[in-house]
């Protein structure tokens, strides 16, 4: 349990010293991870993530060559992901999720992230489908009764930012 996140984690690696770490294959399940909890681990952990002088991004020496997740639930406010699946790699300090498949708001939503870890900054290009409006829009913003129906989505987004401030002033896509 990583602050009430159950991760069973897999993994190949080869345990001889090298400049960046390797592993082969990681291979990821949980029944549930609460995201907001998660974020407060992440938060404690990012003074880490600049080098001494707090100007240079520092590197991190892991290398992901590929794996796979699968995600019960997946949770972050009102807001709940199920059967969350999809690949995953990581490199030159970006973390590479393919193939992202998931159902929410009675409907299904897949695409592609990349998330740049020192700089913050997700990219994404996401499709939806079938998503209920009258649930999305209670879940996310609290209104009920404004709208009903199905939604469909396609998006291509740059994310950065570590607060809401920040992420509304960056943010770029269509």
């Amino acid at each position: 349990m990583l602050n009430g996140s159950d991760l069973n984690i897999i993994a190949r690696t080869d345990i001889e010293p090298r400049d960046v770490f390797t592993v082969s294959r990681l291979d990821l399940s949980s029944r549930l991870i609460d995201i907001d909890k998660l974020m407060q681990v992440i938060g404690a952990l990012s003074k880490y993530t600049t080098s001494s002088n707090n100007n240079e991004p520092l590197d991190i020496p892991l290398l992901l060559q590929a794996g796979n997740f699968s995600i019960n639930e997946l949770k972050t406010g009102a807001i709940k992901a199920d059967d969350t699946t999809g690949k995953i790699s990581l490199r030159n300090n970006n973390l590479f999720i393919q193939g992202l498949k998931t159902h929410t708001f009675d409907g299904e939503i897949d695409g592609d992230i990349i998330v740049n870890i020192p700089k913050m900054q997700i990219s994404a290009k996401n499709q939806g489908s079938g998503l209920n409006v009258e649930k999305a829009l209670k879940d996310l913003a609290n209104v009920t009764n404004a709208l009903t129906g199905t939604a469909s989505f396609s998006s291509d987004l740059v994310i950065s930012g570590s607060t809401v401030e920040e992420i509304m002033k960056n943010l770029k896509g269509g």
